[in-house]
């Protein structure tokens, strides 16, 4: 019976360290500038800002350019947090040992 809690209480431990990597992910940004425009992304994926640092990609003759600078920048910015959070999840998993927690599954 002392197993059973020992198991419990691991598990425990692996869920509240699933939650730590999510709340570090929540604040991990990743930002990417071109052509006149600079987005953030955060680490859960959300755009958390866009700002035009030159007014002239603003051009109401030729909107298509801003969308597409717009589309480019946003796709990269999620490209690089995702690379980075991928990262920090691989590192978290490590220190989880994962592996124990199928050996304890096995043994119930």
């Amino acid at each position: 019976m002392a197993n059973f809690f020992e198991q419990i209480r691991k598990i425990k431990e692996m869920r509240n360290s699933t939650k730590e990597v999510q709340r570090m992910l929540e604040g991990l940004t990743a930002d990417y500038e071109n052509a006149g425009v600079k987005v953030v992304v955060s680490g859960d994926f959300r755009l958390k800002s866009i700002e035009f640092t030159d007014p002239s990609i603003i051009d109401p003759a030729h909107p298509e350019k801003l969308v597409r600078t717009l589309t480019e920048n946003i796709n990269k910015a999620i490209k690089t947090v995702k690379s980075r959070a991928d990262g920090m999840t691989q590192e978290a998993m490590k220190k989880m040992n994962l592996s124990e927690l199928g050996e304890m599954l096995r043994g119930m």
